[in-house]
């Protein structure tokens, strides 16, 4: 059995780890007027699941960026909740054309940074 892969580590002498979460999209299957990355689980918005995770990650030492687009200042608001008010950078992806359009949307964020990209 393959074991999972763990996410790349963030020891001194490898590069930072920069953690890009896609939040943009309109949840089209779920037939839901409510972005799918606010619809709760445990009383709290996916979103904040995943921001939390992704903090923990970076250990608080590099922000979150976070691709928006669909309900953005909802989603914005999630997100800060979770990470506080510099704990992310936002990215607006203004037109929801999939996910490799939301990925080319963040690279003038993320174009020079010398990092581990993780998406």
């Amino acid at each position: 059995m393959d074991r999972p892969q763990q996410p790349p580590s963030n020891q001194a002498g490898s590069s930072p780890l920069d953690i890009l979460i896609l939040a943009a999209g309109l949840g089209t299957r779920m037939r839901s007027s409510t972005a799918k990355v606010l619809h709760k689980l445990g009383g709290r918005p996916l979103i904040a699941h995943v921001c939390r995770t992704a903090s923990a990650l970076v250990k608080g030492e590099r922000p979150v960026y976070v691709v928006v687009g669909h309900q953005a200042s909802e989603v914005e608001r999630a997100v800060r909740e979770e990470l506080g008010e510099s704990g992310a950078v936002f990215v607006t992806q203004t037109e929801q054309k999939g996910t490799g359009d939301a990925v080319f949307t963040a690279r003038d964020a993320l174009g020079d940074a010398d990092s581990t990209l993780l998406v």
